[in-house]
């Protein structure tokens, strides 16, 4: 089996969002995307692929490190949902057409999990008064059980530190903004998009001050969660 990245990422949106590309041959499919990544719904599963971009804190460049990221993804959000994140699966390229599974050519990679019903999302049942005290409590409770069993950080670890969280975020930020038009900032607010650089900024310091004096504390005592 050979592995290449020969097919661009136009040619792999038109074969995610064909239904007729799936095995299980969903009715429809729903193509949204995020910053990094494409997300097909075609339920009952729902298909993640990442955008060949390099953000400067994630570089999902190469094909190989799309599928080392997918691999990671699916390992570490196992141990909180391991009945959502079925795998990652190959799309392949045999006789000139793209496939599910391996083929002649490895083309890209896809994290697949099983689809969430949307009418036990948090939000819509927070808007439906439909969450109580109880539910809150279970969430904690499992996410006490979780951070407690992970294993701290040394206390010579630089990741968790108040300068380093300050350079995360600033490292971020410049890089969001290569993907802004100049002209998308010059009114404020146009459409849905938030397209004021200043603003963010402030906004970003705002956040970044009080919790960068409580990470090295945190990180003194082996945690910087």
């Amino acid at each position: 089996m050979k592995t290449s990245p020969s097919i661009s990422q136009e040619e792999i949106i038109a074969f995610l969002c064909d239904p007729r590309s799936y095995p299980y041959h969903p009715k429809r499919v729903h193509f949204v995307q995020t910053h990094a990544s494409y997300v097909i719904l075609g339920s009952p599963y729902v298909f993640k692929v990442k955008k060949k971009v390099n953000l400067g804190f994630l570089d999902f460049s190469s094909l190989k490190n799309r599928r080392y990221y997918s691999e990671r993804e699916v390992t570490l959000n196992r141990r909180l949902c391991p009945d959502i994140y079925l795998g990652v699966i190959p799309i392949s390229l045999s006789a000139g057409k793209l496939a599910f599974g391996k083929g002649e050519k490895v083309v890209e990679y896809a994290v697949k999990m099983r689809k969430l019903q949307d009418r036990y999302f948090l939000l819509r049942l927070l808007r439906q008064d439909q969450v109580t005290t109880k539910d809150l409590d279970r969430i904690v409770s499992r996410l006490k059980d979780f951070y407690e069993k992970e294993n701290t950080i040394s206390k010579n670890q630089q990741m968790g530190s108040g300068r380093e969280f300050k350079d995360q975020h600033r490292r971020k930020f410049q890089s969001g903004q290569g993907f802004c038009r100049p002209d998308d900032f010059a009114g404020g607010l146009r459409g849905d998009r938030l397209l004021h650089i200043p603003l963010l900024r402030s906004k970003r310091r705002a956040f970044q001050r009080p919790r960068a004096r409580t990470q090295d504390p945190r990180l003194s005592r082996g945690s910087a969660s």
